[in-house]
């Protein structure tokens, strides 16, 4: 969904590079999306386990998403969308096993 759509002129000013003219450019503004509601997962006993599934609820507005993890933490699908399958290394960081 689009706020507005603002047309701006830009002219080159200067140079030596001829004769300047002037260009229309158009500006999209996006709407912000919602924030997101919490990550439904496993929170314990992870130590050394694969496939392991988190999501969020689908974001209105959102047309990707961007995951994180703490060291020892690899995604392993899913980066962009709004669910991901990590793997839990034996360094994953406390609090995570």
């Amino acid at each position: 969904m689009y706020v507005q759509q603002p047309s701006y002129y830009v002219r080159g000013e200067g140079g030596g590079c001829g004769p300047t003219s002037c260009v229309s450019v158009t500006i999209q503004v996006l709407n912000r999306p919602s924030l997101p509601g919490s990550i439904s997962g496993p929170t314990f006993g992870l130590c050394n386990l694969t496939g392991v599934s988190y999501s969020i609820l689908p974001v209105s507005g959102a047309t990707s998403y961007q995951w994180t993890t703490s060291p020892g933490i690899s995604i392993t699908s899913g980066q962009g969308s709004s669910g991901i399958t990590v793997s839990f290394g034996g360094d994953a960081l406390p609090g995570y096993d």
